[in-house]
């Protein structure tokens, strides 16, 4: 993604990188509390405004997002419409950075399509459970880079014999 302005292009290149580093571009930037932290004390050590490095963060998302779109679902065409779920489908600014990272196509909120888009983390997790009760794959490789499909989650037996959730 690219913004008006340098800064925020060396900015989101900044982060790239540094997420890039880590494997995060396969995995989520989110996901080490370690990184954003050293990002957020780096940027406090600048005396650079909390607004910038929020919007950076936000620039990164919607390129990450459709940078996943274009890799994993080019063999498909040309994607037509991003359903959003979760927290993100309420941040307009977010929601207006994908529309924007996606030329040819629409990024709404699953709400559009009569889903909550507060649910979207309990229907996935209602997917897979539905999915390894059945014994059936519920991931795509091309997205996750595993080898082989796979049953994701375990069904354990409770000590009565009936089958309940895992832990």
């Amino acid at each position: 993604m690219q913004t008006d302005t340098p800064d925020a292009n060396a900015d989101i290149r900044k982060v790239e990188a540094v997420c890039r580093g880590k494997g995060a571009i396969r995995t989520r930037c989110s996901e080490s509390p370690e990184q954003a932290e050293a990002l957020w004390a780096e940027w406090r050590a600048e005396q650079r405004e909390l607004d910038d490095l929020l919007a950076t963060l936000v620039a990164f998302t919607a390129e990450a997002v459709s940078h996943a779109c274009r890799e994993h679902l080019r063999a498909e065409g040309e994607l037509d419409r991003l359903l959003v779920g979760g927290g993100g489908a309420r941040n307009p600014a977010l929601m207006a950075a994908l529309q924007a990272a996606m030329p040819r196509g629409s990024a709404e909120p699953f709400d559009a399509v009569g889903v909550p888009s507060a649910a979207a983390e309990a229907m996935a997790f209602s997917l897979l459970g539905r999915n390894a009760l059945l014994g059936l794959p519920n991931h795509l490789p091309r997205c996750t880079g595993a080898h082989r499909t796979a049953v994701l989650g375990e069904i354990v037996p409770a000590h009565s014999g009936r089958v309940t959730g895992g832990r």
